[in-house]
């Protein structure tokens, strides 16, 4: 039926078509583009669960010379395969738009790329927080503007705090460390703390107001 659907399509009069007529053959066959790259993926998990699966690699081959694909192309299948799986996508926000056909292969590369670009200390939580927002940025707009959004989210990650979770000093020897309006914060927090606590309106030792404080 899907062939016979394409046969007809591909049998129409364009050029005694109206424009309207090209805007929705355009809109139907990109949808259906879409939704038919899902279904490819849905495919090749169920190759990967049969016992063609014995080896990621033996899996890639199979793939690339049943559709005729480099081996390269084959592998990066595979990889968005798994990301979109039914069962336990590791993107369920994108997997759900991918599957509805509201997102191509150029909004699944960016947000694959992005949150492969987020690091170690990224939790599962910050992950799907990502996931969810760069899939309603896919949803609602183009590429450029998803790329910029990716861009903006990945910047979030500029810094790593570094808590050891001790009550007194611990000097990191972190690089930087002798530069101007590098303080101890552990004693700055104490003399905060104890401020406040003890309701006296003494000025605080370090005036931080207005300012982007980093504490490692």
């Amino acid at each position: 039926r899907l062939r016979s659907a394409i046969v007809d399509l591909a049998e129409l009069p364009f050029d005694q078509l109206p424009d309207e007529v090209h805007d929705s053959v355009l809109v139907t066959v990109e949808y259906a583009r879409r939704t038919l790259a899902t279904i490819g993926y849905d495919a090749i998990n169920g190759l990967r669960r049969s016992q063609l699966a014995g080896t990621r690699r033996r899996l890639r081959d199979h793939v690339a010379n049943l559709l005729h694909l480099s081996a390269t192309e084959a592998g990066a299948r595979i990889a968005t395969a798994a990301e979109l799986s039914r069962e336990q996508p590791v993107l369920p926000e994108t997997a759900a738009a991918a599957g509805r056909g509201l997102i191509g292969d150029e909004h699944l590369r960016i947000i694959t790329d992005t949150i492969a670009k987020l690091p170690d200390t990224a939790t599962p939580a910050e992950r799907a927080r990502v996931d969810l927002e760069l899939t309603g940025v896919a949803v609602a707009g183009r590429p450029a503007v998803l790329r910029r959004e990716a861009a903006r989210l990945l910047a979030d990650y500029d810094a790593v705090f570094l808590g050891t979770g001790a009550s007194t000093f611990v000097d990191g020897d972190l690089p930087g460390r002798e530069l101007d309006g590098v303080h101890d914060a552990l004693p700055f927090l104490i003399a905060t703390a104890n401020r406040l606590l003890d309701d006296q309106p003494v000025p605080p030792a370090l005036d931080l107001s207005s300012k982007h404080v980093v504490v490692p």
